[in-house]
């Protein structure tokens, strides 16, 4: 995986369990990570954690990739003017 370091990845259901065993392996491999999860305190621990661990870049967004509406903001690019990733920056 050293290829892909500093790379971005999103991964859904991050907070825990598979999730966030898969965005703790592709962060201890240098590559930066949007998470997103449906529980936001959950979902806070998980970025702090991976983030302390590792010293990548890490970016929470709660959502619910089960609603049509929480998923625009991974897709529609009038929705992601308005999303939390609009505002955060992994470069």
């Amino acid at each position: 995986m050293s290829n892909l370091k500093g790379k971005n990845a999103v991964i859904t259901g991050a907070s825990k369990g598979i999730g966030k065993a898969i965005a703790m392996r592709l962060a201890e491999n240098g590559i930066n990570l949007v998470l997103a999860a449906r529980t936001k305190d959950t979902l806070d621990q998980a970025v702090k954690e991976i983030a302390d661990k590792t010293k990548v870049k890490v970016i929470g967004v709660p959502t619910d990739v089960g609603k049509l509406e929480d998923s625009w903001s991974f897709g529609s690019r009038d929705k992601l003017t308005r999303s939390p990733l609009s505002e955060a920056s992994l470069d």
